[in-house]
């Protein structure tokens, strides 16, 4: 007699027809336990249909407005009416000029600022001329000269005056402003000139001049 044989069936838990999990996200920290304040909507809100709410809120936002441009090109168009009168004709014109001059400021400006910006991308990346003249150092380190109206005013009767010299009128700061001479001035070149020497050789060149 045969002996019947029984087969066991293995059911794998991934064939069993349940309903596809959803996979989000973690919620973060700070919305667990995140206790909300009572609703704030007003009576008048409260009472108006989803529909007007959200024209309410359309019209708040202005989405559907023209831009401050738009307004601006509606009221300066390009073609003006001819003027019937001298009044009106004076208006148009003020109202021309006015615009020009508005415009030609923006564009020098602009100018301004893009030649500032362009002066100091190449200072940057200009290599500086090195030199082993003491007077052209000076002269760089000093800066650019003065103007031709400092310059003139500044030379008179075989003085020399400084800037602090020129007399601007009283003021909040009235100092007494003095006055040097040629020689004192040539002297105080001149030993700036030695220091620089001998800072650079350790020794002192040339002959001792007569501060006094």
């Amino acid at each position: 007699m045969a002996q019947s044989r029984q087969h066991t069936q293995h059911v794998h838990p991934g064939d069993l027809p349940y309903a596809t999990p959803v996979l989000r996200s973690a919620s973060p920290s700070g919305s667990i336990n995140t206790e909300y304040g009572p609703d704030e909507t007003t009576l008048s809100d409260s009472e108006l249909s989803p529909e007007e709410f959200d024209r309410k809120v359309q019209k708040q936002l202005g989405l559907h407005e023209q831009r401050e441009q738009e307004y601006r090109a509606q009221s300066t168009p390009l073609l003006w009416p001819k003027p019937k009168s001298p009044q009106e004709e004076q208006i148009l014109f003020d109202r021309v000029m006015r615009n020009l001059r508005f415009e030609v400021a923006m564009l020098e400006q602009d100018e301004i600022i893009e030649s500032t910006m362009a002066r100091t991308a190449r200072m940057a990346t200009e290599t500086q001329p090195s030199s082993n003249d003491i007077d052209a150092i000076m002269q760089s380190m000093m800066g650019p000269p003065p103007s031709s109206n400092l310059t003139s005013a500044s030379h008179t009767q075989g003085t020399t005056l400084t800037p602090m010299d020129v007399d601007d009128g009283p003021g909040p700061f009235d100092f007494n402003f003095a006055r040097r001479s040629e020689e004192e001035t040539t002297a105080m070149y001149e030993a700036g000139r030695e220091g620089m020497d001998i800072g650079r050789n350790g020794t002192r060149k040339g002959k001792a001049r007569d501060m006094s």
